[in-house]
C-alpha cells in the first residue's frame, strides 16, 4: 500500500525535473528502494568482517554460540527495542563476550573490544541488555 507523504527538495531541481518530464514520485521510490537494499547489504558485510575479526580471538563454538545469542536478541522485541541504535560492533563483541563467559574460554572485555573496534563500557552496557533479555524469554 502506498501512502501520500511529503518531502523537501530544492526549488531549482524540481523545476528542472518537471521541465524534463521526469516522475519525481517514481525515481524517488526506486532511489529509496536502493538505498535500503545497500543499507541491508552493508551491514551484512560489515557484520561478516566483524565475525572474521572475533574468530581470529575466539573458538569456534564461542563464535557459534555469539551468533545464535546475538540472532535471539535481535528477534526480542523488548532487546531490539532497547539496542536498535547501537553499533553493530557493540552488539557482536558483546554477544562474543556472552558466550565467551558461558563457555568459560576466559576472553576479556578488553580483548574484545580492541580486535572489534568497540569499547568495554560499550560491551558492558550492551550485555546487560542481552542478558536481560535473555532472561525474560526463559522466564
Amino acid at each position: 500500500m502506498k501512502k501520500l507523504t511529503s518531502i523537501k527538495i530544492d526549488e531549482e531541481l524540481l523545476e528542472e525535473a518537471k521541465k524534463r518530464g521526469l516522475k519525481l514520485s517514481e525515481i524517488v521510490e526506486k532511489a529509496l528502494i536502493r538505498a535500503v537494499k545497500r543499507g541491508v547489504n552493508y551491514k551484512e558485510e560489515k557484520a561478516k568482517e566483524l565475525w572474521e575479526k572475533a574468530s581470529k580471538i575466539a573458538s569456534k563454538k564461542v563464535i557459534e554460540k555469539a551468533k545464535e545469542i546475538y540472532q535471539k536478541t535481535l528477534q526480542d522485541p523488548w532487546a531490539f527495542e532497547k539496542l536498535k541504535n547501537k553499533n553493530l560492533e557493540g552488539l557482536i563483541a558483546s554477544a562474543i563476550y556472552i558466550a565467551s563467559v558461558f563457555y568459560k574460554e576466559g576472553l576479556t572485555q578488553r580483548v574484545i573490544a580492541n580486535t572489534l573496534g568497540t569499547t568495554e563500557q560499550t560491551i558492558r552496557k550492551i550485555y546487560k541488555i542481552m542478558v536481560v533479555g535473555n532472561e525474560r524469554r526463559l522466564a
